[in-house]
């Protein structure tokens, strides 16, 4: 077989010659019919068989190149599964690796921000279990930072008199000065419902809890609003202090919708004011009453209709906020189209 390949050109002319030889002697055999149809019949086909031998070999050929063809492919489809599965695997692993640093970086500022809210929960604490001018500072200056209280502090009821304590936030006093400065004295006002001030006072460093109470009762003295000794209840400034502190950075980082920020007073148990809204902060959490409605005449009926209300908070916090309000304490004076309340 391998002969006749090699030699097909070879066969393919001595064929034609073959044939055509033949064709001749048929002529010259024409006075013998059979003989010539019978040379004529040898002669054509050896003539037709040649080409096909030739045509035959371009066919092989062909098919030999388009089988090499197929193999190199197959060859190179086997190299690219691999390459593939080879990239596949290692895009695996580098998945793999991203999730676990991705994984692990969430784990770090998780537990980073754990210890942040558990050092905050302890600040705010000391306000009240060791009162002092550097701890009431510190947790005043974070309250602000986080937008707890608003930027320029909060303030407390005092009990048993219609005045209120407000603990300004600790600001910089001149442009050299980055941060507050923790030898600066606090600032605090006594001062009605509506904002109005009553008196000025400052905590220096070196004055204890104690020496400045005795100063604030002096002032609520002087106010005319002093309850007397028993009534006073000097200590409980600082208990409802961080009180409204820890309900505002509790509402404000467990990741609900509806954080509290810059609140101005607390009303327990149920509501508390901000900059720009009386909140329910007990059962529903979050239900608003926008400050620059807050003079529409149909919300003490409105919400006496709700089964969760809690009558005396809200009365608290309703007569506070429009005394706040009508002294234009707050910014917003006007109702805007983002203030209309979930009725």
């Amino acid at each position: 077989m391998r002969w006749f390949t090699r030699n097909r050109w070879n066969i393919t002319v001595v064929l034609l010659l073959a044939g055509g030889g033949v064709l001749v002697w048929s002529w010259l055999a024409r006075s013998d019919g059979w003989l010539s149809g019978a040379l004529v019949n040898v002669g054509t086909t050896l003539l037709l068989f040649a080409p096909l031998l030739v045509v035959g070999r371009y066919i092989e050929k062909r098919l030999d190149d388009v089988q090499a063809s197929q193999v190199k492919i197959e060859q190179r489809q086997e190299v690219a599964a691999a390459s593939i599965a080879t990239l596949a695997e290692e895009v695996s692993q580098t998945q793999a690796e991203l999730r676990r640093t991705r994984e692990r970086l969430t784990e770090t500022v998780v537990s980073r921000l754990a210890a942040a809210r558990d050092q905050d929960r302890q600040v705010f604490a000391d306000v009240e279990e060791a009162p002092s001018h550097d701890l009431l500072f510190a947790a005043l200056v974070r309250a602000a930072d986080l937008h707890l209280t608003t930027s320029t502090g909060c303030r407390v009821p005092v009990h048993n008199t219609h005045l209120f304590l407000w603990f300004e936030t600790p600001t910089t006093h001149d442009q050299f000065q980055e941060t507050p400065d923790p030898a600066e004295d606090l600032y605090l006002r006594l001062e009605r419902s509506n904002g109005q001030t009553v008196a000025h006072l400052a905590w220096p460093r070196d004055q204890t809890a104690e020496d400045f109470l005795v100063a604030l009762a002096e002032a609520v003295v002087r106010a005319g609003e002093y309850p007397g000794d028993r009534s006073f209840e000097a200590g409980r400034l600082f208990s409802d202090l961080r009180e409204l502190l820890e309900l505002a950075h509790e509402s404000a980082t467990n990741g609900g919708t509806a954080a509290l920020s810059g609140v101005i007073q607390y009303c327990p148990p149920q509501w508390a004011i901000t900059e720009t809204a009386l909140v329910s902060v007990g059962k529903p959490a979050g239900y608003p009453i926008p400050i620059s409605r807050i003079r529409e005449p149909h919300w003490p009926s409105h919400m006496s209709g709700k089964s969760w209300l809690d009558r005396d908070s809200f009365d608290d916090a309703f007569e506070a906020g429009f005394a706040l309000y009508e002294a234009r304490i707050f910014a917003a004076t006007q109702a805007g189209p983002d203030d209309e309340p979930p009725f």
